[in-house]
């Protein structure tokens, strides 16, 4: 069974048509990429799949399980995310930020805190847990909320252009230990950016939105062969092709 099938024949923000025919699918262990410019309705696809955007026709299913308001308990049970802005709680120090995304899964307090101490020590955070947000440096915050985003060991992680912003070099650092960690953690992965360099590194099969509608989908060379020239315009300028 796929984790995610996402079968839409129209999408809409305040009433106006965003995105038409987008059809994909997210089987176990594997991870897909959505790319495009700002602004076309990339992020909106993940607030479908979470059932915080209603305002769109056709389906969508996590693990079997209609995305709808009676279904939204059981859907982001499986899910975590993983966002561009920070979700860290500022006057809490990261030790407490990582209880507190803990704070309502039902596991033995030791256990949780088992976990919280592999993953400070996995993402290399231990020196750091008694320090808050402010004081830790923009790679340390990237890796603190990755910390949080993967303590409930989720089926899927949905990520909002989470490298936003980082210089250079911490950027393709964080892109290595994050495909490092997915590897090891085992979640799949629905990963929306406008990065096509990034998004070609971290994922089985990317997605290219562009001009309302799917361009195409597959690896790079599906990419530039079925897409139009705008949008391979993009693929150009974003990649090392």
């Amino acid at each position: 069974m796929n984790l995610v099938d996402f079968n839409v024949s129209s999408i809409s923000q305040g009433g106006n048509e965003i995105l038409s025919d987008v059809q994909f699918s997210l089987p176990p262990g594997k991870s897909i990429g959505v790319i495009g410019p700002s602004g076309v309705g990339k992020s909106t696809i993940l607030r479908v799949i979470a059932g915080f955007h209603n305002e769109y026709q056709g389906e969508c299913k996590v693990e079997g399980i209609h995305v709808s308001p009676e279904n939204e308990k059981k859907v982001r049970g499986k899910l975590s995310f993983l966002f561009q802005r920070s979700p860290l709680m500022e006057d809490m120090t990261l030790l407490e930020n990582l209880e507190l995304a803990l704070l309502f899964v039902k596991i033995p307090k030791e256990e949780k805190k088992e976990s919280i101490y592999e993953v400070l020590d996995r993402l290399k955070l231990s020196h750091a847990m008694r320090q808050y947000p402010d004081q830790l440096s923009g790679g340390m915050r990237r890796r603190a909320v990755l910390a949080a985003a993967i303590l409930r060991r989720p089926k899927i992680l949905l990520c909002d252009e989470p490298f936003t912003g980082q210089d250079p070099v911490t950027k393709d650092d964080l892109v290595q230990l994050f495909s490092l960690i997915r590897e090891e953690y085992g979640f799949s992965m629905i990963l929306v950016s406008h990065d096509v360099r990034e998004t070609l590194q971290l994922c089985d099969e990317t997605i290219l939105l562009m001009d309302g509608k799917l361009q195409a989908k597959g690896d790079k060379e599906a990419l530039m062969s079925g897409a139009s020239d705008r949008a391979r315009r993009f693929m150009e300028l974003g990649s090392y092709v």
